[in-house]
């Protein structure tokens, strides 16, 4: 998300560098993004394991035959990271900086400077008809968007560190609560596109006009 926001920032406030949308550069940025996403789950899938939770109840079962009778332990196999406390927080905190409050906030950013902007050309340029009001409604609703599903994912992200480090079990409520703040990230998978499909309509109506704009003012 916030790479496409870059890719809108430069192509409304700079569309004079044009390098930055070429394909090589596309594969490059891809490419980046690549690496620093697996750099952010590799400590996790590398000490990931298998753990087994048993909560104390047994069942019986029997051959019927021999009337022999075996009791077995009711467990839940689970994945689990594996890391020591004081890793597992530095991880969550490197996890957290890069993977959403970096992100967050050059997407802020980014929509900020595009809609200052396009506000500009619309007030300067009337005839124009930038539709400025339409591209700020969908640019809310894709920021807030994003920050509604993803907040309450991370919010529930630290506070289970704070409890990990101050030696405190959560009670059965948080637990739930985080299994619940874990959706919000899907959902907002689920039904980004849609909004950017919105969103990029009205973008590419002011690109072309904002690049009329600067084409007649080479000519002159």
């Amino acid at each position: 998300m916030t790479a496409m926001a870059f890719d809108r920032y430069m192509a409304i406030c700079y569309p004079g560098i044009v390098q930055i949308h070429r394909m090589k550069q596309t594969f490059l940025i891809i490419f980046s993004l690549v690496i620093i996403a697996l750099a952010l789950l590799l400590p996790v899938v590398y000490s990931a394991r298998v753990a087994r939770i048993s909560f104390g109840d047994k069942y019986v079962t029997s051959d019927g035959v021999r009337d022999f009778y075996r009791e077995h332990q009711i467990t839940k196999e689970v994945c689990a990271d594996g890391m020591k406390r004081e890793l597992r927080m530095w991880v969550s905190l490197y996890v957290f900086i890069f993977g959403f409050l970096l992100p967050g906030t050059l997407l802020s950013f980014f929509y900020a400077n595009m809609l200052l902007r396009l506000r500009k050309q619309s007030r300067a340029f009337i005839q124009t008809r930038i539709p400025f009001r339409r591209v700020t409604t969908y640019t809310l609703v894709v920021s807030v968007f994003y920050f509604i599903c993803q907040l309450p994912f991370w919010l529930s992200q630290l506070y289970g560190i704070i409890l990990a480090v101050v030696g405190i079990r959560p009670p059965p409520s948080i637990v739930l609560i985080t299994y619940v703040c874990h959706m919000f990230p899907f959902i907002a998978a689920a039904f980004n596109w849609i909004f950017y499909a919105q969103l990029n309509t009205q973008f590419r109506s002011g690109l072309t006009l904002v690049s009329e704009r600067m084409i007649r003012r080479s000519v002159r």
